[in-house]
Protein backbone atom coordinates (compact mmCIF):
# COMPACT_ATOMS: atom_id res chain seq x y z
CA UNK A 1 0.00 0.00 0.00
CA UNK A 2 1.29 3.34 -1.00
CA UNK A 3 0.51 6.78 -0.05
CA UNK A 4 -0.79 8.95 -2.14
CA UNK A 5 0.71 12.13 -1.19
CA UNK A 6 4.29 11.17 -1.04
CA UNK A 7 4.66 7.96 -3.09
CA UNK A 8 5.55 6.31 -0.19
CA UNK A 9 5.31 2.66 0.98
CA UNK A 10 3.23 2.01 4.13
CA UNK A 11 2.58 -1.56 4.07
CA UNK A 12 3.52 -4.73 2.40
CA UNK A 13 2.34 -8.51 2.73
CA UNK A 14 5.06 -11.38 2.67
CA UNK A 15 4.52 -11.92 -1.31
CA UNK A 16 5.84 -8.61 -2.28
CA UNK A 17 8.99 -9.11 0.31
CA UNK A 18 9.68 -12.38 -1.65
CA UNK A 19 9.28 -10.54 -5.48
CA UNK A 20 11.61 -7.77 -4.39
CA UNK A 21 14.06 -9.57 -2.01
CA UNK A 22 14.67 -6.86 1.05
CA UNK A 23 13.89 -6.87 4.24
CA UNK A 24 10.61 -4.98 5.57
CA UNK A 25 13.03 -1.97 7.14
CA UNK A 26 14.16 -1.51 3.93
CA UNK A 27 11.03 -1.46 1.92
CA UNK A 28 8.63 -0.20 4.49
CA UNK A 29 8.74 4.05 4.25
CA UNK A 30 10.59 4.00 1.08
CA UNK A 31 9.35 5.66 -2.06
CA UNK A 32 7.45 2.94 -4.36
CA UNK A 33 9.69 3.83 -7.19
CA UNK A 34 12.70 2.71 -5.58
CA UNK A 35 12.14 -0.87 -6.49
CA UNK A 36 10.92 -0.32 -10.48
CA UNK A 37 13.74 -0.27 -13.17
CA UNK A 38 14.40 3.27 -14.03
CA UNK A 39 13.19 2.97 -17.52
CA UNK A 40 9.65 2.17 -16.25
CA UNK A 41 9.02 4.83 -13.85
CA UNK A 42 7.09 7.80 -15.24
CA UNK A 43 5.25 5.35 -17.28
CA UNK A 44 2.43 5.29 -15.46
CA UNK A 45 1.82 8.36 -12.99
CA UNK A 46 0.13 7.69 -9.62
CA UNK A 47 -0.59 11.38 -8.56
CA UNK A 48 -4.11 11.26 -9.92
CA UNK A 49 -6.31 8.86 -8.30
CA UNK A 50 -9.24 9.21 -10.29
CA UNK A 51 -7.75 7.78 -13.02
CA UNK A 52 -8.25 4.28 -14.40
CA UNK A 53 -6.81 0.87 -12.46
CA UNK A 54 -3.27 0.62 -14.00
CA UNK A 55 -2.99 -3.02 -15.23
CA UNK A 56 0.11 -3.49 -16.87
CA UNK A 57 3.70 -5.35 -17.17
CA UNK A 58 6.01 -3.78 -15.21
CA UNK A 59 10.11 -4.61 -14.17
CA UNK A 60 11.02 -4.52 -10.66
CA UNK A 61 14.55 -4.30 -9.65
CA UNK A 62 15.02 -7.54 -6.56
CA UNK A 63 17.60 -7.28 -3.88
CA UNK A 64 20.16 -8.98 -6.39
CA UNK A 65 19.66 -6.26 -9.08
CA UNK A 66 17.88 -8.75 -11.12
CA UNK A 67 14.90 -7.42 -13.46
CA UNK A 68 11.70 -9.53 -12.31
CA UNK A 69 9.12 -9.05 -14.68
CA UNK A 70 5.35 -8.67 -13.01
CA UNK A 71 2.00 -7.98 -13.75
CA UNK A 72 1.14 -4.45 -11.91
CA UNK A 73 -2.40 -3.67 -10.65
CA UNK A 74 -3.21 -0.50 -9.06
CA UNK A 75 -6.62 0.38 -7.26
CA UNK A 76 -6.45 3.60 -5.36
CA UNK A 77 -8.62 3.83 -2.28
CA UNK A 78 -9.47 6.48 0.47
CA UNK A 79 -8.69 5.56 4.50
CA UNK A 80 -9.77 7.45 7.02
CA UNK A 81 -9.56 10.15 5.10
CA UNK A 82 -6.35 9.70 3.49
CA UNK A 83 -5.68 8.40 -0.04
CA UNK A 84 -3.72 5.21 -0.87
CA UNK A 85 -3.26 3.16 -3.88
CA UNK A 86 -3.03 -0.15 -3.56
CA UNK A 87 -0.32 -1.83 -5.81
CA UNK A 88 -0.37 -5.97 -6.16
CA UNK A 89 2.24 -7.34 -7.88
CA UNK A 90 1.94 -10.74 -10.00
CA UNK A 91 5.35 -12.55 -10.24
CA UNK A 92 5.03 -13.48 -14.08
CA UNK A 93 8.77 -14.98 -14.79
CA UNK A 94 7.61 -18.36 -15.52
CA UNK A 95 5.08 -16.75 -17.99
CA UNK A 96 8.10 -14.83 -19.58
CA UNK A 97 10.11 -17.91 -19.91
CA UNK A 98 7.33 -19.81 -21.27
CA UNK A 99 7.00 -17.13 -23.82
CA UNK A 100 10.74 -17.02 -24.40
CA UNK A 101 11.11 -20.74 -25.14
CA UNK A 102 8.12 -20.75 -27.45
CA UNK A 103 9.42 -18.14 -29.40
CA UNK A 104 12.70 -20.11 -29.35
CA UNK A 105 10.82 -23.14 -30.40
CA UNK A 106 9.49 -21.09 -33.77
CA UNK A 107 12.08 -19.56 -34.54
CA UNK A 108 14.09 -23.07 -34.98
CA UNK A 109 10.75 -24.22 -36.63
CA UNK A 110 10.88 -21.51 -39.22
CA UNK A 111 14.69 -21.94 -39.66
CA UNK A 112 14.16 -25.55 -40.29
CA UNK A 113 11.20 -25.04 -42.58
CA UNK A 114 13.14 -22.28 -44.23
CA UNK A 115 16.69 -25.05 -44.32
CA UNK A 116 14.10 -27.62 -45.29
CA UNK A 117 12.26 -25.08 -48.76
CA UNK A 118 15.48 -24.01 -49.24
CA UNK A 119 16.86 -27.25 -50.32
CA UNK A 120 13.78 -28.75 -51.70
CA UNK A 121 13.48 -25.83 -54.39
CA UNK A 122 17.36 -25.57 -55.32
CA UNK A 123 17.53 -29.17 -56.68
CA UNK A 124 14.66 -28.19 -59.29
CA UNK A 125 15.85 -24.39 -59.81
CA UNK A 126 19.54 -25.48 -60.78
CA UNK A 127 17.60 -28.22 -63.00
CA UNK A 128 15.64 -25.18 -64.55
CA UNK A 129 18.40 -23.37 -65.10
CA UNK A 130 20.98 -26.35 -66.46
CA UNK A 131 18.36 -26.94 -69.00
CA UNK A 132 17.70 -23.23 -69.80
CA UNK A 133 21.75 -22.54 -70.42
CA UNK A 134 21.96 -25.53 -72.76
CA UNK A 135 18.82 -24.73 -74.61
CA UNK A 136 20.62 -22.18 -75.92
CA UNK A 137 22.83 -24.12 -78.04
CA UNK A 138 21.09 -24.08 -81.69
CA UNK A 139 22.60 -26.76 -82.27
CA UNK A 140 20.30 -28.94 -80.57
CA UNK A 141 17.78 -31.69 -82.07
CA UNK A 142 14.47 -31.54 -81.98
CA UNK A 143 14.15 -34.64 -79.57
CA UNK A 144 16.91 -32.94 -76.92
CA UNK A 145 15.43 -29.59 -76.77
CA UNK A 146 12.11 -31.65 -76.08
CA UNK A 147 14.11 -32.97 -73.42
CA UNK A 148 15.66 -30.02 -71.68
CA UNK A 149 11.92 -28.37 -71.99
CA UNK A 150 10.13 -31.42 -70.16
CA UNK A 151 13.01 -31.14 -67.78
CA UNK A 152 11.76 -27.45 -67.21
CA UNK A 153 8.22 -28.30 -67.13
CA UNK A 154 9.11 -31.19 -64.42
CA UNK A 155 11.31 -28.90 -62.34
CA UNK A 156 8.32 -26.12 -62.43
CA UNK A 157 6.10 -28.71 -61.29
CA UNK A 158 7.67 -29.93 -58.50
CA UNK A 159 8.63 -26.55 -57.28
CA UNK A 160 4.92 -25.30 -57.42
CA UNK A 161 3.57 -29.02 -55.20
CA UNK A 162 6.39 -27.64 -52.43
CA UNK A 163 4.40 -24.62 -52.48
CA UNK A 164 1.13 -25.98 -52.70
CA UNK A 165 2.04 -28.39 -49.68
CA UNK A 166 3.21 -25.51 -47.70
CA UNK A 167 -0.03 -23.26 -48.42
CA UNK A 168 -1.94 -26.02 -47.83
CA UNK A 169 -1.16 -27.33 -44.44
CA UNK A 170 -1.04 -23.63 -43.00
CA UNK A 171 -4.49 -22.59 -44.78
CA UNK A 172 -7.82 -23.71 -43.35
CA UNK A 173 -9.48 -26.19 -44.35
CA UNK A 174 -13.25 -25.49 -45.96
CA UNK A 175 -14.94 -28.93 -47.70
CA UNK A 176 -16.88 -28.90 -50.26
CA UNK A 177 -19.17 -31.71 -49.83
CA UNK A 178 -20.12 -34.58 -52.63
CA UNK A 179 -21.87 -36.89 -52.52
CA UNK A 180 -20.20 -40.45 -53.49
CA UNK A 181 -19.66 -44.13 -52.62
CA UNK A 182 -16.36 -45.53 -51.45
CA UNK A 183 -15.49 -47.22 -54.53
CA UNK A 184 -16.00 -44.50 -56.84
CA UNK A 185 -13.41 -42.59 -54.12
CA UNK A 186 -11.20 -45.14 -54.82
CA UNK A 187 -11.18 -45.56 -58.75
CA UNK A 188 -10.80 -42.16 -59.11
CA UNK A 189 -7.39 -41.99 -57.28
CA UNK A 190 -6.16 -45.06 -58.80
CA UNK A 191 -6.41 -43.62 -62.11
CA UNK A 192 -4.20 -40.84 -60.81
CA UNK A 193 -1.65 -43.10 -59.81
CA UNK A 194 0.89 -44.77 -62.18
CA UNK A 195 1.00 -48.42 -61.12
CA UNK A 196 4.20 -50.48 -62.04
CA UNK A 197 4.00 -53.78 -63.37
CA UNK A 198 5.80 -55.36 -60.88
CA UNK A 199 2.65 -54.41 -58.04
CA UNK A 200 -0.87 -55.42 -58.24
CA UNK A 201 -3.54 -53.55 -57.07
CA UNK A 202 -6.92 -55.26 -55.89
CA UNK A 203 -9.48 -53.21 -55.16
CA UNK A 204 -12.28 -54.66 -53.02
CA UNK A 205 -14.19 -51.01 -52.12
CA UNK A 206 -17.87 -51.34 -51.91
CA UNK A 207 -20.62 -48.92 -53.74
CA UNK A 208 -22.18 -48.81 -50.00
CA UNK A 209 -23.20 -47.04 -48.17
CA UNK A 210 -22.79 -43.34 -49.48
CA UNK A 211 -20.41 -40.68 -47.84
CA UNK A 212 -20.27 -37.32 -48.28
CA UNK A 213 -17.29 -35.65 -48.35
CA UNK A 214 -14.84 -33.41 -50.59
CA UNK A 215 -13.81 -35.21 -53.57
CA UNK A 216 -10.84 -33.56 -54.65
CA UNK A 217 -9.50 -33.48 -50.72
CA UNK A 218 -10.14 -37.28 -50.26
CA UNK A 219 -8.72 -38.42 -53.62
CA UNK A 220 -5.55 -36.74 -52.51
CA UNK A 221 -5.38 -38.44 -49.49
CA UNK A 222 -5.67 -41.47 -51.20
CA UNK A 223 -3.36 -40.85 -54.07
CA UNK A 224 -0.87 -40.28 -51.27
CA UNK A 225 -1.16 -43.65 -49.64
CA UNK A 226 -1.05 -45.29 -52.59
CA UNK A 227 1.76 -43.53 -53.75
CA UNK A 228 3.56 -44.32 -50.59
CA UNK A 229 2.32 -48.09 -50.62
CA UNK A 230 4.18 -48.00 -54.18
CA UNK A 231 7.24 -46.30 -52.86
CA UNK A 232 7.25 -48.83 -50.15
CA UNK A 233 7.75 -52.15 -52.47
CA UNK A 234 10.21 -50.79 -54.84
CA UNK A 235 11.32 -55.02 -55.88
CA UNK A 236 7.05 -55.40 -56.20
CA UNK A 237 4.23 -56.47 -54.19
CA UNK A 238 0.37 -55.91 -53.57
CA UNK A 239 -1.15 -53.48 -52.80
CA UNK A 240 -5.40 -54.70 -51.33
CA UNK A 241 -7.74 -51.88 -51.10
CA UNK A 242 -11.13 -53.11 -48.74
CA UNK A 243 -14.15 -51.09 -47.66
CA UNK A 244 -16.59 -52.20 -44.64
CA UNK A 245 -18.96 -50.18 -42.56
CA UNK A 246 -18.43 -50.04 -38.80
CA UNK A 247 -21.58 -48.28 -37.26
CA UNK A 248 -21.71 -45.06 -37.82
CA UNK A 249 -18.70 -45.27 -40.02
CA UNK A 250 -16.91 -46.77 -42.59
CA UNK A 251 -13.53 -47.95 -43.05
CA UNK A 252 -11.32 -48.01 -46.19
CA UNK A 253 -7.73 -49.95 -45.17
CA UNK A 254 -4.73 -49.62 -47.93
CA UNK A 255 -2.70 -52.91 -47.42
CA UNK A 256 0.70 -53.39 -48.76
CA UNK A 257 3.21 -56.16 -48.99
CA UNK A 258 6.14 -53.31 -48.57
CA UNK A 259 9.03 -52.91 -46.23
CA UNK A 260 7.12 -51.79 -43.54
CA UNK A 261 7.21 -48.63 -41.42
CA UNK A 262 10.27 -48.67 -38.48
CA UNK A 263 9.67 -47.47 -35.00
CA UNK A 264 11.65 -44.29 -34.95
CA UNK A 265 9.89 -43.34 -38.03
CA UNK A 266 6.62 -44.60 -36.91
CA UNK A 267 6.95 -42.01 -33.98
CA UNK A 268 7.48 -38.66 -36.19
CA UNK A 269 4.67 -40.45 -38.92
CA UNK A 270 1.83 -37.58 -38.65
CA UNK A 271 4.57 -34.64 -38.21
CA UNK A 272 5.49 -32.04 -41.05
CA UNK A 273 8.73 -31.68 -42.09
CA UNK A 274 9.03 -35.27 -41.52
CA UNK A 275 10.51 -37.63 -44.07
CA UNK A 276 12.25 -40.84 -45.22
CA UNK A 277 12.01 -39.79 -48.81
CA UNK A 278 14.83 -38.35 -50.85
CA UNK A 279 12.79 -35.61 -52.16
CA UNK A 280 9.57 -34.03 -50.66
CA UNK A 281 9.55 -32.08 -47.34
CA UNK A 282 7.27 -34.59 -45.19
CA UNK A 283 3.57 -32.86 -45.23
CA UNK A 284 2.28 -35.69 -47.43
CA UNK A 285 0.44 -37.34 -44.14
CA UNK A 286 0.01 -34.39 -42.16
CA UNK A 287 -2.22 -33.16 -44.77
CA UNK A 288 -4.03 -36.07 -45.01
CA UNK A 289 -4.25 -35.99 -41.47
CA UNK A 290 -6.19 -32.80 -41.73
CA UNK A 291 -8.19 -33.46 -44.50
CA UNK A 292 -9.51 -36.65 -42.52
CA UNK A 293 -10.53 -34.94 -39.49
CA UNK A 294 -11.93 -31.95 -41.31
CA UNK A 295 -14.63 -34.55 -42.24
CA UNK A 296 -14.90 -35.46 -38.68
CA UNK A 297 -12.60 -38.99 -39.18
CA UNK A 298 -9.53 -40.55 -38.24
CA UNK A 299 -6.71 -42.06 -40.06
CA UNK A 300 -4.50 -44.48 -38.32
CA UNK A 301 -1.91 -47.03 -39.38
CA UNK A 302 -0.59 -50.71 -38.59
CA UNK A 303 3.26 -51.21 -39.88
CA UNK A 304 5.25 -54.64 -39.34
CA UNK A 305 8.77 -53.92 -40.79
CA UNK A 306 9.17 -56.19 -43.92
CA UNK A 307 5.98 -57.59 -44.13
CA UNK A 308 4.03 -54.46 -44.92
CA UNK A 309 1.75 -51.23 -43.52
CA UNK A 310 -2.35 -50.63 -43.39
CA UNK A 311 -3.59 -47.34 -43.29
CA UNK A 312 -7.06 -47.29 -42.16
CA UNK A 313 -9.36 -44.39 -43.24
CA UNK A 314 -12.29 -44.16 -40.52
CA UNK A 315 -15.25 -41.60 -42.04
CA UNK A 316 -18.41 -40.95 -40.56
CA UNK A 317 -21.61 -41.99 -42.83
CA UNK A 318 -23.60 -38.77 -41.48
CA UNK A 319 -22.83 -35.00 -42.23
CA UNK A 320 -19.11 -34.21 -41.83
CA UNK A 321 -18.66 -32.29 -38.30
CA UNK A 322 -18.24 -28.35 -39.43
CA UNK A 323 -18.03 -28.60 -42.99
CA UNK A 324 -19.84 -26.69 -45.38
CA UNK A 325 -21.78 -28.69 -47.88
CA UNK A 326 -21.91 -27.96 -51.44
Amino acid sequence: MIDAENHRIVYANPAAFQIIGHPKERVIGAVCHSFICPAEVGKCPITDIGQSIDNSERVVIDARGERVPVLKTVVPTITEGRKYLIESFLDIRERKQSEQRLLSERLAAIAELAGMVGHDLRNPLQGIAGAAYLLRNESLSPKERNELLQLIDDGVRYSNAIVGDLLDYSAEIRLNLEEAAPKSIIQDAIKAVKVPESVTLRDLSEDHPILRVDLNRMRRVCINILTNAIDAMPEGGEITIASKRSGDSIEIAFTDTGSGISEKAMENLWKPLQTTKAKGMGFGLAICKRIVEAHGGSISVASTVTKGTTFTLKLPIEHAHGCEPS
